[in-house]
């Protein structure tokens, strides 16, 4: 798994398309697994919003209250310890604002902007 990790961080600092093609854990939180699932739906270099992330959730039926679902995105999202490999820093506000990220916004916007080039 870590070889299988190194080559996925190697291709993603290089700017490529890596695809986690390794077993990522499941947690014990349905939601949790369910988003980071949808995660890796999200195009290298592209981004969604958290309203757009919630409402294909709602459809899938992984989300219950649909007036909180950004809210319950964003509670999801900041428990992603696997910053790279589940990419939630693609993730954001509806009017193009980086938003909360768990290693930081000025990591985010790197990401973003400089592996990325997304925004």
């Amino acid at each position: 798994i870590l070889t299988k990790a190194k080559e996925f961080l190697d291709s993603y600092v290089k700017g490529l398309n890596p695809v986690v093609n390794f077993p990522l854990r499941q947690t014990k939180d349905d939601l949790q697994n369910a988003t980071y699932q949808e995660l890796l739906n999200i195009p290298f270099g592209k981004v969604t919003n958290y309203s757009t992330l919630a409402k294909i959730m709602e459809t899938k039926g992984a989300l219950k209250h649909s007036s909180f679902s950004s809210l319950r995105i964003g509670q999801v999202l900041s428990k992603n310890t696997l910053l790279i490999f589940i990419p939630c820093h693609r993730v954001i506000g509806k009017n193009g604002d980086l938003k909360g990220y768990r290693g930081g916004i000025e990591v985010k916007k790197y990401l973003l902007e400089n592996i990325e080039k997304a925004i």
